[in-house]
């Protein structure tokens, strides 16, 4: 009868001892999706962020351009009228 009673609460132990297990683990998995998630929209945030910078610095080098374009024509146009 001793033996049954330790049986029983090895089995009980270990079946609480997985629940436990399996609830734990099963948090830290959705503390870590959270994190990754957390990550990903960092870096998605970012990639906006320097999309947007970069968009910014092409606009302002090709309106540096047809500005230097405009200037040189004038320049040409004025040795031109000289001539």
């Amino acid at each position: 009868m001793q033996y049954l009673f330790y049986v029983l609460t090895a089995a009980l132990g270990l079946g609480l001892g997985h629940v436990l297990s399996k609830t734990l683990s099963g948090k830290k998995i959705g503390k870590a999706e959270a994190k990754a998630e957390k990550i990903i929209n960092d870096a998605r945030s970012k990639q906006k962020s320097l999309e947007l910078e970069a968009q910014e610095k092409s606009l302002k080098i090709l309106n540096e351009a047809k500005k230097e374009e405009s200037q040189s024509r004038q320049e040409i146009n004025q040795l031109r009228n000289r001539l």
